[in-house]
């Protein structure tokens, strides 16, 4: 349950930010070689900021409009956390909308539970089995 929470308040940071930020915020989540040498899930952000941004990205940080770059730490989930998506990513927009639909079901050991993005309105909601 952790790790779902996790991700939902990932999401909800990436949409948030895309309205107050007016610009577009990616969220992507892959699995990647930790320094251990263990593959783990990680959720990764990008924000790139908009043509009329005051010349600092999403996060505060100077970028040039239109530059974009992903999150230099992404967050790790638990190693023995499984995610199964019908994407590998989504978007936010300015208006608080999606790219797409998402349903992504986050499972670790017997305990699993399913997050829902809507497309049309943003809405972001998780729904334990």
């Amino acid at each position: 349950r952790q790790d779902s929470d996790l991700i939902v308040r990932s999401l909800r940071l990436a949409r948030e930010t895309a309205v107050s930020r007016s610009c577009a915020v990616t969220v992507r989540w892959k699995s990647v070689k930790d320094d251990d040498g263990e593959y783990r899930m990680v959720i990764d952000m990008l924000a790139a900021p908009g043509i009329y941004s005051d010349g600092t990205d999403a996060f505060g940080a100077q970028a040039n409009p239109g530059s974009s770059t992903w999150m230099v730490d992404p967050i790790a989930l638990h190693p023995d956390v499984n995610v199964k998506a019908n994407a590998s990513s989504i978007q936010f927009t300015p208006t608080g909308t999606a790219s797409r639909d998402l349903q992504m079901k986050v499972s670790r050991d017997s305990e699993s539970v399913e997050v829902f993005v809507q497309a049309s309105s943003g809405n972001i909601y998780k729904d334990a089995t």
